[in-house]
Formats: structure tokens, C-alpha cells, sequence
């Protein structure tokens, strides 16, 4: 279950749900067990002089949590560039404590991320076989893209699919839950260059997260709005990762790279790559995990894998499936589907754009809150109902801080 990557602030019960509904849809009280006090006419907090300035957390405060906790390991996930948008202070707490959040919701999610993975790709059975090679996971990660393209080559849909990459000054990695393509326009499209002649009509490409949900209502605006950041991390990663890709677009930031900027586009990234992890990309990977990537494989001729047993040698493959790929960005690309853990059903679908400056706002926060020492932010009181689901309220300083909870009046 580890090659999932978990969004786990969205695994909200139903209890939450609710909550929010009620708060967005009437104007009666909500009385919670949290202390309701503080509380001006314009809704914003009352200050209290209680501080979070324990021995403890003074201590990390020397340290950023980037430092803490990622920087042994060299790179961000997108789980962690997106879950401090929830709430930095509860983010903060799972990290300060040790605690790595676990629910039925989740448990319940991963075995639909799983069942809809087999769908398009029958486990494999490949594993890592020199636990003491800094290469190996890496070069299993791209085994898992090459498998992927292909899938998304032969039958237009892909799961489950490893991406990395630079935005900004941040090594991220994440797993894009779905890709998918469908025939663009019309066959009696009139060709736009002379490849249109006798090549395949170029496909839009998708970018999909999948989530589990109870209720076949739309999720709350909050819950939306991380996972839209989520996907544009998705598709940023993706694009940039086969920076040759065959793709036609009109948007800036999926524009396809002049014939005159494919190497220089391609080596730069791979290589920042590599030394921000102190990797060898031209490594031998040795006769195992050759004879393995081969087994698993098949649809690949053996002097492919033969001549590219290393880290850039795979990338090499992958990126030549990536370049047979012909592609067109279209408008609302992206996408989140909400699947219904009980039957297995699609119950709701959000598409939308890819949306350049929010995603940066939001990465310029998170990242922030990751690489400076400042504390970190806890909720508005406009969105203090996700403080009913979260297993610090008893003892949050920011919630003992403010000493509030908003709530409606009749007038």
C-alpha cells in the first residue's frame, strides 16, 4: 500500500461531512463540545495570551521541519506540498509527534486506488533486489512508468503512475492516480502539418486523482480545493518530466520545446536529479535486475533493456514510448473522481484548468512552512468545523489560542 500516495486530510468521516453542510446551508447554532468564546461580530478570533512555547517545541523551532524530517530522505512528496492547505498546526503535530494518520476512510481507499490500478495493470511481482543500492527504487519507479506509457500507448489510460521532478527549487515526487486519453476532434478535422497525413490524430490527455467518498454529494469547497492543487502538481511534474513529449498545445505552460531546445531541456533536470540525491545515472544496474526488468517486461525487445540497464538508460526508454505519444491540452484537463468505497461506483466528478498562479501561491506557503522556522498557521475561523474531526483539538495551542468557535445566529 505504500506506492500509494495517500491524501489523507480529504479521509474525512461522515460526521465532518455533515457538519459542513449544515454550516454552509442554515443559520441555526452548531454547539460542539469545543468552548465557543472570543468570538467578535466579524467573526474574527479573540487573542488570548495562551502560548505554544513548551520546551520541546522550542527546540524544533531551531530547526526547520524540512531540515527534521525530509531532508535525510532529499525530496518532498505532493502529499506534503498540499496537506499543510488543510491546517499547517495539524500537519505540524503529525510531524512533531511522530504520527502517521491512519482510518477505516483510508484503509477503505487504498483498496479502491488498488482495485482500479489491476484494472489497467496486473501486479507485476517485481522487487527490489539490492536493498543496499541507492539506484535500484528509483530505476523500479521508472520500470513502473515504462510499463505505463506503454499502457497508455496501447489502450489510453494508464493508474498508479510514479512522476518526480523540480518545481521551483523543490524536488517532488508523487504518483499521478490516472491518466487517460480520448481522440481529439472530429476525423474530418482538416490537418493542421503535413504528420496529420498519415499519423494518428493527436489525443487530449487527462490528469485524474481518484478519491473514495460515502456521499454522492459534491464535496465541500475545502476538501476540492487542496486535491485541484494536488492534480496540478500532477500534470506540472508529468509535463516537465518528457520535456520532448509530442504534444500540441496553445497554453504556455504545456507548449511543446523547439527541435533546437529537446537536449538541453532534457539533461539539466535528470542531472539535478541525480546530485540532489547523490545518484549515479549511469550506473550499472547489474544481471538480476536486468533479467527482472526483462521478465516483467516483455513488450520491450531485451537489447533495449540490454544497452539501458542503468538509471538514464531507463529514462531513455520511457522517454522514447513518451515521444510516440501524440498530445493535445485541452480546456478542463484535469480532473478529481470520487469513487464510492461500498459499490465501487463513480458517484462525482470535478473537472478544471490548470491554474499556474494559485498552484504557485499555494507552493510559495507550503514551502514556507516546510523551509523557514516561523510557527505554523492553524484554521480561519470560517473553517474551524475541520477542528471537529482532527485528533488534536484537545490539545491545540492555536485552537487554545484563539479560544473560539464561529457559529451562526438568527437575526
Amino acid at each position: 500500500m505504500e506506492d500509494y500516495e495517500v491524501f489523507d486530510v480529504e479521509d474525512l468521516n461522515e460526521f465532518l461531512e455533515e457538519l459542513d453542510k449544515q454550516e454552509s446551508s442554515s443559520n441555526h447554532n452548531i454547539i460542539s463540545d469545543l468552548e465557543i468564546d472570543g468570538i467578535d461580530s466579524e467573526g474574527k478570533w479573540g487573542i488570548t495570551s495562551i502560548e505554544h512555547d513548551t520546551i520541546e517545541e522550542d527546540m524544533f523551532r531551531k530547526i526547520t521541519l524540512y531540515d527534521l524530517f525530509r531532508k535525510r530522505r532529499g525530496y518532498l512528496n505532493v502529499t506534503d506540498l498540499v496537506s499543510p492547505l488543510w491546517c499547517e498546526v495539524q500537519q505540524d503535530y503529525y510531524l512533531t509527534k511522530k504520527l502517521k494518520k491512519t482510518s477505516p476512510q483510508m484503509i477503505k481507499g487504498s483498496s479502491v486506488h488498488q482495485h482500479l490500478e489491476y484494472e489497467t495493470t496486473p501486479p507485476t511481482g517485481r522487487i527490489l533486489l539490492n536493498k543496499y543500492s541507492k539506484e535500484e527504487p528509483w530505476a523500479l519507479k521508472i520500470l513502473k512508468q515504462i510499463e505505463g506509457l506503454h499502457q497508455l500507448y496501447m489502450n489510453g489510460i494508464t493508474r498508479e503512475f510514479p512522476i518526480w521532478g523540480f518545481y521551483k527549487d523543490s524536488l517532488v515526487m508523487g504518483i499521478i492516480d490516472e491518466i487517460s486519453l480520448s481522440q481529439q476532434g472530429a476525423i474530418t478535422k482538416e490537418p493542421r502539418d503535413i504528420r496529420d497525413f498519415w499519423l494518428p490524430a493527436a489525443k487530449d490527455i487527462y490528469f485524474t486523482d481518484n478519491k473514495t467518498r460515502f456521499s454522492n454529494t459534491r464535496p465541500s469547497d475545502s476538501q476540492i480545493y487542496q486535491s485541484k492543487i494536488q492534480v496540478m502538481y500532477y500534470a506540472h511534474l508529468f509535463l516537465h518530466y518528457f520535456p520532448s513529449l509530442n504534444l500540441k498545445s496553445t497554453q504556455p505552460l504545456y507548449a511543446k520545446p523547439n527541435e533546437r531546445d529537446k537536449k538541453t531541456l532534457e539533461i539539466p533536470w535528470l542531472n539535478s536529479f541525480y546530485k540532489s540525491l547523490n545518484l549515479d545515472g549511469s550506473k550499472d544496474l547489474g544481471t538480476e535486475f536486468l533479467e527482472q526488468s526483462i521478465r516483467t517486461i516483455p513488450i520491450i525487445p531485451e537489447d533495449e533493456f540490454r544497452n539501458n540497464n542503468s538509471l538514464h538508460g531507463l529514462y531513455k526508454i520511457s522517454s522514447k514510448i513518451a515521444r510516440r505519444l501524440r498530445l493535445n491540452i485541452s480546456d478542463k484537463n484535469l480532473g478529481i473522481a470520487y469513487w464510492n468505497p461500498r459499490t465501487q461506483q463513480l458517484s462525482y466528478v470535478e473537472k478544471f484548468d490548470y491554474e499556474p498562479i494559485a498552484l504557485e501561491d499555494c507552493y510559495n506557503r507550503t514551502n514556507s512552512f516546510w523551509r523557514t522556522m516561523r510557527d505554523p498557521v492553524g484554521v480561519p475561523p470560517n473553517e474551524v468545523f475541520k477542528c471537529r474531526s482532527c485528533e488534536f483539538r484537545d490539545e491545540c495551542w492555536w485552537l487554545q489560542k484563539k479560544q473560539t468557535l464561529p457559529f451562526h445566529t438568527n437575526n
